[in-house]
């Protein structure tokens, strides 16, 4: 995955903002830096996911720090890793057109658990779990490998 150059600034309130040069993704109002680039990197990975649900090409990197004029720190920072079986999971509910807060119900647990899973950077599911939420949508679940 390409990385994008990315400018970590002080905020005159206190703590750090960033954004990427490249793409309309900005962070206001983090405490640390740290927090800065784990920001930046979710929001790079759901800009760039957004572009490709859209049809519309990713954009490479194409800024140098010698294009950016910034009192802040220019760092190359690589999208954070989307679960597919999230953005699955969240396009099941959107095309059944049944909210977290049904599925919750249906399920039995609460609107946390569910939006946990919808979750783009949760790490992992249980199968048991897509079963279950596949049932709720009133769908069968299917694993393939290609």
């Amino acid at each position: 995955m390409p990385k994008y150059l990315c400018v970590i600034e002080p905020n005159p309130e206190g703590g750090f903002d960033g954004y990427a040069v490249d793409l309309g993704v900005f962070v206001v109002g983090k405490d640390t830096r740290e927090e800065v680039i784990e920001s930046l990197q979710e929001g790079l990975a759901l800009h760039l996911l957004e572009l490709q649900e859209h049809g519309r090409e990713v954009p490479p990197p194409v800024a140098r720090t010698a294009d950016v004029e910034s009192p802040g720190e220019w760092v190359w920072i690589e999208p954070a890793t989307i679960n597919p079986v999230s953005v699955a999971l969240e396009h099941l509910l959107r095309e059944a057109k049944i909210s977290q807060a049904e599925v919750a119900r249906r399920l039995g647990v609460s609107r946390v658990v569910v939006h946990r899973m919808l979750d783009p950077f949760a790490p992992d599911h249980k199968v048991s779990s897509l079963e279950r939420i596949a049932q709720a949508v009133g769908k069968r679940m299917e694993i393939h490998f290609t």
